[in-house]
């Protein structure tokens, strides 16, 4: 499993890695549960928000907090790496990799 962690989107983070960037936080399990769903889930903010019964402007910050956190945990790592030209290569053809078999996967199959 490949995650470039300097730029996590909706949906990217797998639970396991969630769960350790969460571990020891204070947020209320309603605010862990949101923050799952939109970083593991890509669930949208709104509707996260929305399905938890959280203040919107508090969900944002720690969002904000948390995507702050696992980006500098991704800096560290990729300086922490051998090469890092050689790290974006493996990160863009497993992006490239992974963008290909989603389209290969949505291609209808075909009795033959």
């Amino acid at each position: 499993m490949l995650i470039d962690l300097r730029k996590v989107a909706p949906g990217d983070l797998p639970l396991d890695v969630f769960k350790e960037f969460i571990a020891d936080s204070d947020y209320s399990p309603s605010m862990v549960a949101a923050l799952c769903d939109h970083l593991v889930e890509g669930v949208d903010t709104k509707v996260a928000v929305k399905t938890h019964g959280l203040n919107a402007t508090k969900f944002k910050v720690r969002l904000e907090k948390l995507i702050e956190e696992i980006n500098r945990v991704g800096r560290i790592n990729a300086l922490l790496s051998i090469d890092q030209r050689k790290l974006d290569q493996v990160f863009e053809l497993a992006n490239a990799l992974a963008t290909e078999v989603k389209a290969l996967r949505s291609i209808p199959q075909t009795d033959m």
